[in-house]
């Protein structure tokens, strides 16, 4: 695209080269008003740890021949300002951001629109008529996305140059994010669950049938051994009652027994089945009362931004 004579003037050039780039993919960034002078957004993005540098940036840290772009907006509209949205995607936050362009009054927003601050630049200098500002501002709490508002050039038009934005950055953090469900995991505990239940039942009726010998030879350690299979082989949450023995010349009661036990696979899977729901319907439960109130409080301060707004404006 052409450029007219007066949109051709350079930036400053007695600036030293300083630009620290980032990889591709770790950055979005998206201006509302187009580039004339063939260059990227990206080019005007410079970063820095903020551990290393937490304090104000120089002006040589953030300005350099290759991160000078000049913007221009609609010619139709002149009352419409720059905008400017960086995003990260590598797990960083911004800490601290300095922007030298030509506004000397720039707004920032966090994520959803949240109003952080009105930095008033500190002018440094005038280059054929095209004006240097300087703003640092600090961002607390840090925070991946940021949105750039240059609301007031010191030469009101619909171009403007911006020399450079430099980020200083925190270390990302690893994610503490909780894993997933694997319901092929659930799957193979409940088969296993009902597994060992069978082969517990199993070997508790062989022994009940070699049990079944005339009454008189019936060992009383045997009985004794029964008794307590059955009061650690059932699910602590089902409580069964079997008739206990009241006679040992009595044969009926472990007859009634046995035939409790064969359904006692069937039970266990049952409740366990049961309990993995409802667990699973609690969590279900709880995370969309979580997601409401996260939703409720970002209403909140949406409305409270609206209001300033609405103030502001009367």
């Amino acid at each position: 695209m052409e450029v007219s004579g007066a949109e051709k003037k350079s930036p400053p050039g007695s600036i030293p080269k300083k630009c620290c780039q980032l990889e591709a993919g770790d950055l979005n960034i998206t201006s509302t008003w187009k580039i004339v002078n063939d260059k990227l957004l990206h080019n005007t993005i410079s970063t820095t740890s903020f551990k290393e540098s937490s304090g104000r940036a120089e002006l040589e840290d953030v300005v350099s021949l290759e991160t000078c772009i000049r913007l221009e907006g609609n010619v139709h509209d002149k009352r419409e300002p720059c905008n400017i949205d960086i995003k990260l995607n590598n797990g960083k936050k911004i800490a601290r951001i300095a922007i030298v362009s030509e506004a000397f009054l720039i707004e920032l927003y966090k994520q959803f629109g949240e109003y952080v601050s009105t930095a008033h630049a500190e002018f440094i200098d005038e280059f054929e008529q095209s004006a240097v500002y300087f703003a640092d501002i600090c961002l607390s709490p840090p925070t991946p996305e940021v949105s750039i508002k240059f609301a007031r050039l010191k030469n009101p038009s619909t171009a403007m140059w911006l020399y450079g934005i430099r980020l200083s950055l925190t270390d990302s953090k690893p994610s503490t994010k909780s894993q997933e469900f694997d319901y092929n995991v659930i799957g193979e505990l409940l088969q296993s669950k009902a597994g060992s239940s069978s082969k517990s039942n199993n070997w508790a009726k062989k022994i009940l049938e070699k049990s079944e010998a005339p009454v008189e030879n019936l060992n009383p350690e045997l009985d004794s051994f029964y008794q307590n299979f059955m009061g650690v082989n059932l699910d602590s949450s089902t409580h069964i009652h079997f008739p206990h023995r009241q006679d040992s010349r009595t044969t009926a009661p472990r007859k009634q027994n046995v035939e409790c036990i064969g359904d006692s696979a069937d039970i266990l899977d049952s409740n366990f089945k049961t309990y993995v729901d409802n667990r699973l319907r609690e969590m279900e439960e709880r995370l969309a009362q979580r997601i409401d109130t996260i939703n409720y409080k970002t209403n909140e301060k949406l409305d409270d931004i609206l209001k300033l707004l609405s103030n502001r404006q009367n």
